[in-house]
C-alpha cells in the first residue's frame, strides 16, 4: 500500500513538473497562416526592404519568392490593396490577419467556417477575401512558392525569435 501512494505520488510529480515545463503557449508563436498572408501582401505592396521592419527577413522573402512575385495571388491582393486604400483602409491591419486565422494551417488551407454560411459571431464584418476564390489561390501560392520549403529554410530565424522572446520578451531584428 505504501509503495503504491509513493508511486502515484511520484507519477504525480513527474506529470506536473512536465505539464509546468511546458512552453507558454500564450507567447508569441511563428503562425504559418499569418506568415503567408505577410509574405504575399509584402510581395504585393512592393514596399522597398529598407523601409520594412526587418530588412534581412524582407530580403529573403524578395530573393526567395522572386519567381512568383506575380502569381495570381500576388496580383489579387495588389487589386484588393488599391479598392481598399481608396476606401481608406489598410488591408495589412485587419483582413489579411483575419483571413489567416480563418484557415486552417498548411500545406492545405481551408475555410475553418462555412463560407455557405453568414455566421458572424466572431465580429468580422467583412468576409470579402473569405471565399472560394481567394483560398484556392492561396493554396496555389503555397504550392507554385514551395512556401514549405522557405518556412524550413527560415526555421532557425524562427526559433531565435521565439527563444528571444521567451528569455527576453523582446523582438529580434537583427542578422543571422
Amino acid at each position: 500500500m505504501h509503495t503504491s501512494i509513493s508511486c502515484l505520488i511520484f507519477i504525480f510529480c513527474f506529470v506536473w513538473t512536465a505539464a509546468s515545463a511546458q512552453v507558454n503557449t500564450l507567447a508569441p508563436q511563428i503562425d504559418k497562416r499569418m506568415e503567408l498572408m505577410a509574405i504575399a501582401y509584402q510581395l504585393a505592396k512592393e514596399t522597398p526592404i529598407e523601409k520594412t521592419p526587418n530588412p534581412y527577413y524582407s530580403n529573403a522573402i524578395q530573393l526567395y519568392f522572386k519567381p512568383v512575385k506575380n502569381h495570381p495571388l500576388i496580383e489579387y491582393i495588389r487589386r484588393a490593396i488599391t479598392k481598399f486604400e481608396t476606401n481608406g483602409l489598410d488591408i495589412a491591419a485587419w483582413e489579411l490577419p483575419s483571413l489567416a486565422v480563418h484557415l486552417t494551417q498548411p500545406p492545405h488551407l481551408t475555410a475553418l467556417v462555412s463560407l455557405k454560411d453568414s455566421i458572424q459571431s466572431d465580429d468580422w464584418d467583412d468576409r470579402t477575401l473569405l471565399n472560394d476564390e481567394v483560398i484556392e489561390l492561396i493554396n496555389r501560392f503555397y504550392a507554385d512558392g514551395r512556401c514549405e520549403d522557405f518556412f524550413t529554410i527560415q526555421q532557425p530565424y524562427y526559433y531565435q525569435l521565439e527563444t528571444s522572446y521567451r528569455q527576453n520578451n523582446i523582438s529580434v531584428n537583427q542578422k543571422m
